[in-house]
C-alpha cells in the first residue's frame, strides 16, 4: 500500500506537467506490436491480429486524459444522446432498442423502413488526425490540451516482437501538418 502512495505523487507531478507544457515524451510513443495468430495459413499476414502494446505509464495517462475529456464533454453537453459507444451506463442493446422502436414507429405510420449497417475495420487507423484535432479545438478544448493530443498522435514509432525476434523500430506518421493556432 505504501508503494502506491510513494509512486502516486511523482506520477501525478509528471502527468500534470505533461498536460501543462503540452508535450507527450517521444520515449512513451514507441509501441510494441505483438502478433496473435487467428487461424488458417500462418504464412498469410492477414491471419494475424496485430496488437499494439504500450507501457503501463501510457495506460494510466490515457485513463486520466480520457476521464478529464469525458468530464469536459459532459459538462459542456457536447455528446448527443445518440452516442452510445464508450459511454458510462451505455451498452450495445440501447441503440438496438432505439432502432427497433424507430422502425416500429415508421411502420405504424405507413413508412417503409430500411437499415444499413457498416463495420469499419481499423476505424481509428483511417481517422484523419488533423480533422480530429480541429474538432477538439472547435468544441472549445483549451489550446494546450489540443497541442498535447497533437504531440501524443505525432512522431510515433513501433516495432514488432514475436518469438523473441524484434524488428527495427519504424516511424508512423500523422496525416499532414496540423496548425493548431489559426
Amino acid at each position: 500500500m505504501q508503494i502506491k502512495i510513494d509512486i502516486a505523487k511523482p506520477l501525478a507531478y509528471i502527468m500534470n506537467l505533461m498536460m501543462q507544457i503540452s508535450v507527450y515524451p517521444s520515449r512513451l510513443k514507441i509501441a510494441k506490436i505483438k502478433l496473435i495468430f487467428k487461424g488458417g495459413d500462418n504464412n498469410i499476414i492477414g491471419n494475424f491480429r496485430l496488437i499494439s502494446l504500450l507501457s503501463w505509464f501510457n495506460k494510466i495517462f490515457e485513463t486520466i486524459l480520457n476521464y478529464r475529456l469525458t468530464i469536459f464533454l459532459n459538462a459542456n453537453n457536447i455528446l448527443t444522446n445518440c452516442q452510445f459507444g464508450f459511454r458510462k451506463n451505455s451498452n450495445t442493446l440501447l441503440p438496438l432498442s432505439e432502432l427497433v422502436n424507430f422502425m416500429q414507429n415508421g411502420i405504424d405510420n405507413g413508412y417503409v423502413d430500411c437499415a444499413v449497417f457498416l463495420d469499419i475495420a481499423k476505424a481509428f487507423d483511417t481517422l484523419n488526425h488533423n480533422i480530429l484535432l480541429n474538432k477538439l479545438k472547435n468544441i472549445g478544448l483549451p489550446d494546450n490540451i489540443v497541442v498535447l493530443f497533437h504531440s501524443y498522435l505525432s512522431n510515433r514509432s513501433q516495432y514488432i516482437k514475436d518469438n523473441n525476434i524484434c524488428s527495427h523500430t519504424h516511424s508512423t506518421s500523422i496525416q499532414g501538418v496540423y496548425k493548431y493556432i489559426e
